[in-house]
């Protein structure tokens, strides 16, 4: 299975400056456990941003225009999501699509179920974490 995994505001953002605008526990604990034993394709901006690297767990690809790039285990680099989805494919069940917004873009094209957190703010570009309702 293709999963589109998103956390979205309720002005449906996803992040602000290449980060979440939001740290919520629970949201993140549902994303590890969804995606835990699978392959987890992003952006290298999302790669960047992470706090942890490689996600433990989980086969990591990330998409670049940088044909070089340090080897880390667990961790593929490769220039199309295409190629990204067919190499995910060859090693687990579960694929899931975890950002930026370039590459959200780009999965829609492909044959994706949507794993959707609604998270209940407004989010503007600069707000340093949005305010719960």
């Amino acid at each position: 299975m293709l999963y589109i995994v998103a956390a979205i505001s309720d002005n449906n953002i996803v992040g602000v400056n290449g980060e979440l605008p939001w740290r919520l526990k629970n949201e993140l604990r549902w994303f590890r456990m969804n995606t835990v034993g699978g392959a987890v394709i992003m952006g290298r901006k999302t790669w960047d941003s992470l706090p942890l690297k490689p996600l433990p767990g989980r086969l990591n690809i990330i998409l670049t225009r940088n044909p070089t790039r340090k080897n880390l285990p667990n961790v593929i680099w490769k220039h199309s999501l295409k190629e990204s989805i067919r190499y995910a494919r060859a090693h687990h069940s579960r694929v899931y699509i975890i950002g930026g917004s370039a590459i959200f873009k780009q999965a829609l094209a492909f044959h994706c179920s949507l794993l959707i957190t609604r998270v209940h703010c407004t989010v503007s570009d600069d707000n340093e974490c949005c305010e719960f309702v």
